[in-house]
């Protein structure tokens, strides 16, 4: 009978023939970890986005909203889909939707009822035909974290969001690091140890 390059014929109770390389899996090893590091050190700029928050606190109107972008907005948008939304006008109806002019010498702001030269923000309350609006325009340019408007009554904040701790991606690597080496342990003592 014939005897496979890759089958030997061997008793039971022989160990069988190791086929992998230590230097192999060496290499593999520290390629992987370099490629892991580099991922996790780049996914930092990957979280660092913009917050905005829009408070008021003034004739009735009270709370605010907030939401992300993942670059400071620079141009005219309409958010409608807010992180955080506690604003109410003075009947009680909540904030729908917010418009945003953030250059000078863009757009208008444009509300029913209320209009406001760039830059600029305003609000919109929910509630039909006769409902609120809030607006302040005749702003610097709104294109760089700080705080524009008149604090403590109706402003916008822009913050860059903060990016997750080195320490962490660092424990994150780890973590996987030791993860993919104690699987490579286990197949290694099958090898030595067959069933």
């Amino acid at each position: 009978m014939p005897v496979d390059a890759d089958r030997r014929m061997e008793h039971p109770s022989a160990t069988p023939v190791r086929r992998e390389t230590t230097g192999g899996y060496v290499r593999f090893r520290l390629i992987t970890s370099v490629v892991l590091m580099l991922v996790l050190s780049s996914a930092g700029s990957a979280f660092a986005d913009f917050g905005y928050t829009v408070r008021l606190n003034q004739d009735g109107f009270f709370g605010e909203v907030d939401f992300s972008e993942e670059s400071l907005l620079t141009t005219f948008a309409t958010i409608t889909d807010f992180d955080k939304n506690t604003l109410t006008a003075p009947d009680g109806n909540l904030a729908e939707y917010l418009v945003m002019s953030p250059v000078a010498g863009g757009p208008d702001c444009v509300l029913p009822f209320l209009s406001g030269s760039a830059a600029c923000f305003g609000i919109h309350f929910a509630g039909g035909a006769l409902a609120s609006n809030a607006l302040f325009g005749m702003l610097p340019d709104l294109n760089a974290p700080g705080t524009y408007g008149t604090p403590g009554s109706f402003f916008l904040t822009i913050h860059a969001a903060p990016e997750p701790p080195s320490w962490l991606l660092l424990l994150i690597g780890g973590v996987l690091l030791v993860c993919s080496r104690s699987g490579h342990g286990t197949r290694r003592q099958r090898l030595r140890h067959p069933a």
